[in-house]
């Protein structure tokens, strides 16, 4: 489900994606995250005073929590058509 979900939702909410979020893209995963890591971090080190925090999170769950109404605001914020955010909304909500 999540990618026919993906494939008409990616074009419509493209331009509000951080291009430094690794999740959910194409021929992107997590090797991809740690190599990117990897090889910022040392100019981060390497300067007065630097330091690296790097955070990993797993969200396998997270739809278990999600708020309805927090997450139909961010689709209308992001643009996303109201068909495909009626049948989300739909989708979620049983």
């Amino acid at each position: 489900m999540e990618r026919v979900l993906l494939h008409h939702m990616r074009p419509q909410v493209r331009h509000a994606l951080d291009p430094l979020k690794f999740a959910y893209q194409e021929r992107v995963g997590v090797g991809d995250t740690i190599t990117y890591m990897l090889h910022n971090s040392p100019s981060h080190l390497n300067s007065s005073n630097g330091a690296v925090r790097i955070t990993f999170v797993d969200f396998s769950s997270a739809f278990n929590t999600i708020q309805l109404l927090l997450l139909r605001d961010k689709l209308i914020e992001m643009g996303v058509g109201s068909h495909l955010k009626a049948w989300i909304m739909d989708y979620l909500t049983g």
